[in-house]
């Protein structure tokens, strides 16, 4: 590929990337999508965002994401009896899953709320 004359290829520090923004005000990166102006708390200190719920998503998100990623390596060594065994696990869970639903529905005066109820009315 010929150099244009004058024309100097961009080196790494100086790249910025490509900004463009959108109807509601936010800008638009390659990076991603960001608030136009950041907000900042006290100090200087970027204003965080993150709630307890989105920590508690993220958690779940990694739990199943690295289980599923090791799924195959575990039937290739396990076979058959692994399916079989995946298979039963399922099944517990649905289970106890109906049955944790069915004793919260339990009493005829009003529906039962937290595991501390249900071990109270048992």
């Amino acid at each position: 590929m010929a150099e244009v004359p004058g024309n100097t290829s961009p080196s790494t520090d100086s790249w910025t990337p490509s900004v463009v923004t959108d109807k509601d005000g936010r800008v638009e990166s390659e990076i991603g999508t960001q608030p136009a102006q950041d907000a900042v708390a006290v100090a200087g200190q970027p204003q965080r965002t993150g709630s307890s719920f989105g920590a508690f998503l993220n958690l779940i998100c990694v739990v199943i994401g690295t289980g599923s990623l090791n799924l195959p390596s575990t039937l290739k060594r396990s076979g058959w009896i692994g399916v079989l065994l995946i298979g039963v696990s399922g099944c517990i869970g649905v289970l106890s899953g109906v049955l944790v639903v069915s004793s919260l529905n339990m009493l005829s005066h009003g529906r039962l709320r937290n595991f501390n109820q249900i071990g109270y009315a048992a």
